[in-house]
């Protein structure tokens, strides 16, 4: 298993080499060539997914837009273990498909990156495509405290780059088939692709990781397939100034991006209306949280949307 390693630093050939571009042309190229793999926001029959959080993540999302959290740092870090468990297994078999030594020092490579912590990583946060309104996801907010923000990413995907990162909303894969073919791909992207001579394998292997690490958060048991669940995710810019800020949560010290400081800091416009709906989950004071929720959206420049009650009854 790819059992994460600590590193004092990030190879300086890192900064030479690797960048979003080559994760933007095998997206690209997969949707061309593979479109039935390919689960990117085109795939999606309407722009509206739903965040789904307690009040305090409500208070943060509408007065600081959401936080984008290190992949290796979400709630249930078993997600991110079965995904490098893949990946394992598929660099495994890929080296014995080839027997030219340049393949086998690639997928070394490969899977050096991606057991070293002080490789960058993607950013993630998480939606569904539901209705806002589903009675598990209440469930997983206990103490009578969800939410549901209805959001539209169609700006976020129309302008990729803020920072120079690439940022890119990605629907979950629950199979078992489509995460392998997707990573053995990426590995045959980056190894075939024409490149400079003077690149290195270590430096193709920084490419082919950064695609890895993207899709990884991707990857999802079946039993979760209910949830429907979409991932914004952000691939920062090795070239970029702008650096993750931290936060501390459940004994951790956890890395991530502010999505409103994203483009704030870019050239990519900013200023569209993310939030388009808020529906207040079955609570004891839920028409008191509705009450607030408006002054809370009104206050901050969403006067125009109404918050919503759950029909779903309390059942405390």
């Amino acid at each position: 298993m790819l059992t994460p390693k600590h590193s004092s630093s990030v190879p300086a050939e890192v900064h030479e080499s690797n960048d979003v571009d080559v994760l933007a042309a095998f997206l690209e190229d997969m949707r061309a060539k593979q479109s039935d793999l390919a689960q990117d926001f085109e795939s999606l029959d309407q722009p509206h997914l739903f965040h789904y959080t307690d009040l305090e993540g409500l208070r943060g999302f509408v007065t600081d837009l959401p936080r984008l959290t290190h992949a290796r740092y979400m709630n249930d870090e078993r997600e991110m273990s079965r995904g490098y468990e893949i990946a394992e297994r598929v660099i495994s078999e890929a080296k014995t498909e080839r027997t030219d030594g340049g393949w086998q020092t690639y997928l070394e490579r490969v899977q050096e990156r991606l057991s070293d912590r002080a490789f960058r990583g993607v950013y993630v946060c998480c939606f569904c495509q539901d209705d806002g309104d589903r009675l598990s996801q209440w469930r997983s907010y206990g103490g009578g405290a969800g939410v549901s923000i209805k959001v539209n990413l169609n700006h976020v995907y129309k302008h990729d780059r803020p920072c120079g990162g690439l940022m890119r909303p990605w629907k979950v894969y629950y199979d078992t088939k489509t995460p392998r073919q997707i990573l053995r791909s990426a590995i045959g992207f980056v190894f075939d692709r024409p490149q400079p001579v003077t690149l290195t394998h270590t430096q193709r292997a920084l490419q082919a990781a950064e695609i890895i690490e993207f899709f990884l958060p991707t990857f999802k048991h079946r039993g979760f397939e209910e949830e429907k669940e979409w991932r914004l995710i952000f691939t920062p810019s090795f070239s970029s100034e702008h650096k993750p800020k931290f936060r501390t949560a459940r004994g951790l010290l956890i890395p991530y991006f502010s999505l409103k400081e994203l483009y704030n800091d870019s050239k990519e416009p900013f200023g569209w209306p993310l939030i388009t709906g808020v529906r207040v989950g079955p609570s004891v004071h839920q028409q008191s949280n509705v009450q607030s929720a408006n002054m809370l959206l009104e206050q901050h420049g969403y006067g125009l949307i109404s918050a919503e009650r759950s029909d779903i009854p309390y059942r405390g």
